[in-house]
């Protein structure tokens, strides 16, 4: 299985229409169709989520903003076994 799923596209595009930005041009331009958004086991390639989250960084225009919008979106809470799984595989470096 690769890529990301379609499901935290929408998560994000949604997040991102509630505070007022136009994701219209956005979807088009990177092929996140509604049926896209909607479906449960659609997947995109990983370089549309990093393109779409760079777009959003942009639109919030600043790194506070940015990364209040991520705390939003994605609770600490329900993200610890993430955090736990990356510490043991990965380093932050290895991911950039």
């Amino acid at each position: 299985m690769t890529g990301v799923s379609a499901r935290v596209l929408d998560v994000l595009l949604t997040a991102a229409e509630q505070r007022g930005i136009d994701v219209t041009l956005w979807q088009r331009e990177l092929g996140i169709s509604p049926e896209t958004r909607t479906h449960p086991f659609a997947r995109v390639e990983w370089d549309v989520a990093a393109s779409l989250c760079e777009r959003i960084a942009a639109a919030l225009g600043s790194d506070e903003a940015t990364i209040d919008f991520g705390e939003s979106v994605v609770p600490s809470e329900s993200m610890r076994v993430f955090r736990m799984l990356g510490r043991a595989l990965t380093d932050p470096l290895d991911l950039y």
